[in-house]
């Protein structure tokens, strides 16, 4: 259940866009590339997306989009990991998030 040669390739090409766009504070256009990647075969390369996109959701202020993407993330592969920082920092922005 991995990716494709190809579709490793698309990923890899979205998360520099994404890391690129980042570092100029374009929050808006790296979420785009992140989700432009839309087949995810690997549950754990979908929690990593997610939560890459949580993050960026968690820089641009905007904690109910961030609330949203940590739940996919959390969706995304059935375990119990976590990601304590990002809690503390959705609920500033969203009191009223429940996890």
């Amino acid at each position: 259940n991995k990716f494709s040669a190809a579709d490793q390739e698309k990923y890899s090409v979205a998360v520099i866009f994404a890391d690129y766009y980042s570092t100029q504070k374009q929050y808006k256009k790296a979420i785009e590339c992140l989700n432009a990647v839309k087949n995810d075969k690997d549950p754990r390369v979908k929690r990593n997306r997610y939560f890459k996109i949580c993050d960026y959701y968690l820089r641009s202020n905007n904690g109910k989009k961030a609330l949203e993407y940590y739940r996919k993330a959390k969706g995304a592969v059935k375990d119990k990991w976590r990601v304590p920082g990002y809690e503390h920092r959705i609920k500033e922005l969203h009191p009223e998030a429940t996890f």
